[in-house]
């Protein structure tokens, strides 16, 4: 991370150049994790004390990306911001479902249900997980395969069978889904059936991923 130690002005100084709004932003604490949190504080409207700031939070993930292709950024809300045909570097979806299902297991309590809706958005694109990338991913996490595996069961057996899990996720996901998404999905009784089938399914596929992960090897 010794690289992105002058984030915090290249963001303040940026975003008031361009938009001439006020910023601040708070530098990561010291964690143990791979992922460290910038969060930046922007004043849209300081004419109006009774709106509140907008609040961003950028994840930097310091572990390698295996996949990574060149892609073109989209505009998705239609403000032209000087980007427009912008090629950007980044991961493809498959290793982003790898991430996912690595996420799945090692994130702290509870379980990210966003991470839950990509996994199944993924799967739904016709994405297939990238297996072989598990082990690398997993030993970039400092994490040994067995714990992984013991991780990914809890974390199923969870989804399967506690159903605060179904309360939570239902109760996040209506707060950023469109009303006719969450007709269509979270609304629907046997969509959390169908999300953990496909959840699960998956899980198998990168647990099937460690079954011959060889050992300690004494060749000499």
């Amino acid at each position: 991370m010794q690289q992105l130690q002058s984030l915090s002005a290249a963001l303040t100084e940026g975003i008031h150049a361009k938009y001439g709004l006020q910023v601040q932003v708070e530098e990561p604490r010291h964690e143990k994790s791979n992922v460290s949190t910038w969060k930046v504080r922007i004043t849209t409207r300081p004419a109006q004390q009774h709106m509140p700031a907008q609040r961003i939070h950028l994840d930097i993930c310091a572990v390698p990306s295996y996949d990574i292709r060149p892609m073109v950024l989209r505009n998705y809300y239609g403000v032209e911001m000087g980007t427009s045909g912008l090629i950007l570097q980044v991961q493809s979806r498959e290793e982003i479902l790898a991430d996912k299902i690595v996420a799945l297991a090692l994130r702290p309590n509870p379980m990210k249900n966003r991470d839950l809706w990509d996994i199944g958005w993924l799967i739904q694109q016709g994405i297939t997980l990238p297996a072989e990338l598990l082990p690398l991913k997993i030993c970039d996490h400092h994490c040994e395969p067995e714990r992984f595996t013991d991780l990914l069961n809890q974390r199923m057996d969870v989804l399967k069978n506690n159903p605060q899990t179904r309360q939570d996720f239902t109760k996040e996901m209506r707060r950023f889904l469109p009303t006719r998404v969450v007709k269509q999905t979270i609304a629907q009784e046997d969509f959390w059936q169908y999300l953990v089938s496909t959840i699960t399914e998956q899980g198998f596929i990168a647990l099937k991923a460690f079954e011959n992960t060889p050992g300690q090897s004494f060749s000499m």
